[in-house]
């Protein structure tokens, strides 16, 4: 009989240890001082990717467009500024987009885009939730904490839903949820905002964004997710 219980034991530990073993990964990975330009700024990257961190220029667009997941441009000489996603860019304006380079310029702006390849997104600004409770959530680099913290600030629900798609005017110190495509969350920190100037206005920012091993073979999040810094 305690052989009988031994043989049982074991085979738990050897089933719960092959069950850890096969969960799909999921991992984060975080940039720092993300900057985007605004339509009048010729030196800055106007729209954001996340697989990669980067800020890609409008003339650097051409067979990356499905990658692109943010952007950033203003209105009415920097008195409205809109983060927003490629895909919702257009209904986010207040004036329209006739004068704005990122929408027009041909053949790289917005409008000569396959609407297939834009992507579009979500983002909700939480309540009571401060810079230095990102900054924690930042120094941890676990998707558990992230997942957490997401849910937590997200009424218990893992994904944004019936939220904007754009921000008009955010400001340094705002804390954001983001969620491009209804699968690849993020959790943004606006470091600093500059509506206009000399050489055009600009967003910095620092971001998390999350990436799972399912996803990679998912023709809506396989763009857009970091690749695994484990794997």
């Amino acid at each position: 009989m305690k052989n009988f219980f031994g043989i049982l034991l074991l085979m738990a530990i050897f089933a719960a240890g092959c069950k850890k073993e096969d969960e799909p990964r999921r991992w984060v990975v975080s940039y720092t001082n993300v900057t985007l330009g605004d339509q009048y700024n010729l030196t800055t990257g106007h729209f954001f990717q996340p697989s990669t961190g980067q800020s890609v220029l409008l003339e650097n667009t051409a067979n990356v467009q499905k990658t692109l997941a943010m952007m950033f441009f203003t209105e009415n000489a920097g008195a409205n500024q809109f983060l927003t996603f490629p895909a919702n860019g257009e209904n986010a304006s207040t004036w329209g987009t006739a004068d704005i380079r990122l929408f027009t310029q041909n053949p790289n702006g917005l409008n000569f885009w396959n609407h297939e390849d834009m992507v579009s997104g979500m983002v909700y600004a939480p309540p009571s939730t401060t810079t230095d409770q990102f900054d924690a959530l930042m120094s941890n680099p676990d998707w558990k904490a992230f997942d957490d913290f997401f849910t937590n600030k997200n009424a218990s629900s893992q994904n944004l839903e019936f939220k904007a798609h754009y921000r008009l005017r955010p400001n340094a110190g705002d804390v954001y949820l983001v969620q491009f495509e209804g699968l690849v969350r993020a959790v943004l920190c606006v470091r600093n905002v500059v509506p206009s100037s000399a050489t055009g206005g600009s967003i910095r920012f620092d971001i998390i964004v999350e990436g799972r091993e399912i996803w990679e073979n998912n023709s809506n999040a396989m763009h857009l997710q970091p690749l695994d810094p484990n794997n």
